[in-house]
Order: structure tokens, then C-alpha cells, then sequence
């Protein structure tokens, strides 16, 4: 099964982002990691977790 979800940058963070991965934990939870950072990638940095739970994406930072 194919499914296709956007997730956003948190309110508030930069809106450049990069570097996304996705992995299922042992539990059997996907998670994805990415950062987020302004203009310059090279400072100001923040990485951003989002996990799937009964079928919503909610964000950690």
C-alpha cells in the first residue's frame, strides 16, 4: 500500500527544510525526521520529528 501525506514545518520555524527520513520503530511506528532552518542551512538549524499515530501525524520538537 502507497500513501501520500504532506507534513509542514512547524508554525513558527523557518520554512527551508531538508534531509527527510522515514523509519518504522520495533513497535511498528513510522516516524519521520527532517530539518528545518532560514536562508543560510549553516546556522540556526532545527530538526524536526513527526510520528504517526492512529492514522494523524503529529509533531515532536
Amino acid at each position: 500500500m502507497i500513501e501520500a501525506t504532506f507534513l509542514h514545518n512547524p508554525s513558527g520555524k523557518d520554512m527551508f527544510c531538508h534531509c527527510p527520513s522515514i523509519f518504522e520503530t520495533q513497535s511498528g511506528a513510522l516516524m519521520v525526521v527532517w530539518y528545518v532552518y532560514p536562508e543560510d542551512e549553516h546556522s540556526g538549524a532545527t530538526l524536526v520529528l513527526a510520528k504517526k499515530k492512529h492514522n494523524y501525524w503529529s509533531l515532536a520538537l
